[in-house]
């Protein structure tokens, strides 16, 4: 070995800690408990609170980023984050990072049981979608987005002055699921919908029974929301785990995540609304499998939510503003 990578190898041991270098190659314990499973780390600007719900008599956790600018004139703008245990920190540190939604809080909401709380009331065949579950574990979401619009919500209103007209959704998977659920349902409930490689075959495609309804309250003018659709490119190929590939293949042949997804997002564009309302192409994040592609769709939908009109500099708040135009 070399003077020079001696220097080096000796300065990479010196930066890990003692205990490190002591653990035996087969230690028992995980590094995560041997350390007590230390939580000094945090998140700039957020809090985090539990609840009990009171229509659900489940528990939540919900995680709350807060700007560090003042409010623009309308308050500030809400992304609601599924799975925020997963995903809350990826949008905490994009939106604190964005030149225009560092106006914008950020909620990550976890729960119980995602596949209950997520999944839409479809009956009882959805107790057998490869999940082998009871009937009494899947099938909450219209409960979830009770919870949402009367537990969790108002807590985010008490904490700070919100804009009401300016909440987006975003869900990946079953997330997802639950994001397009809300919108062919709901669609008054937020103006964007953020739906990342959603499961869309959940219960043979339960979901879809509702999107004539959403179509007439487009055509009515009664919902005028904007949409995003994602899914990764490898949604639709076997990849190197440990189940038959045979029987991998035709699990994802009959999710067809790719084709659901996209195909739903074109359908949904096509609608003829007056006035227009906004869908995205169906973004396929390239060389992206399933587990992954949340990432690559978090920041499709931070794009995304920069396009809409109310991010536009005049509406924003002064410092806001000024950091979207690059002042400093």
């Amino acid at each position: 070995m070399t003077g020079r990578r001696l220097i080096a190898v000796s300065l990479a041991l010196a930066a890990i800690p003692a205990w490190a270098q002591s653990l035996p190659p087969t230690a028992q314990k995980s590094v995560a408990e041997t350390m007590g499973h230390p939580s000094q780390v945090s998140i700039p600007n957020s809090v985090t609170f539990d609840f009990k719900s009171g229509i659900t008599n489940r528990n939540y956790n919900v995680q709350v980023s807060l700007p560090d600018v003042p409010p623009p004139p309308e308050g500030y703008p809400v992304i609601y984050v599924m799975d925020g245990k997963a995903h809350f920190p990826v949008f905490a540190a994009t939106v604190r990072r964005s030149m225009l939604q560092r106006d914008r809080i950020v909620v990550g909401v976890d729960y119980e049981n995602r596949f209950y709380d997520l999944t839409p009331p479809s009956g009882q065949e959805a107790s057998v979608d490869a999940m082998k579950m009871s009937y009494d574990q899947v099938g909450g979401a219209d409960k979830f987005i009770e919870v949402m619009e009367s537990e969790i919500k108002p807590r985010i209103e008490a904490m700070a002055k919100v804009n009401k007209k300016d909440q987006a959704l975003f869900g990946q998977s079953l997330g997802g699921l639950f994001v397009l659920h809300t919108l062919l349902s709901r669609p008054e409930l937020y103006n964007s919908f953020l739906s990342s490689s959603a499961s869309i075959y959940w219960s043979h495609q339960w979901i879809l029974k509702n999107e004539p309804s959403f179509r007439e309250k487009v055509l009515s003018g009664k919902a005028n929301p904007r949409i995003m659709i994602a899914v990764g490119d490898e949604e639709r190929m076997p990849v190197n785990l440990s189940r038959d590939a045979a029987e991998f293949t035709s699990d994802l042949q009959n999710k067809a995540m790719i084709l659901n997804n996209c195909e739903l997002a074109k359908r949904l564009k096509m609608i003829p609304a007056d006035p227009p309302y906004e869908v995205a192409d169906c973004f396929v994040a390239q060389q992206v499998w399933h587990l992954y592609a949340s990432l690559a769709a978090a920041g499709r939908a931070m794009e995304f939510l920069d396009a809409a009109p109310s991010r536009s500099p005049s509406r924003m708040s002064p410092q806001a503003a000024a950091s979207a135009s690059g002042v400093r």
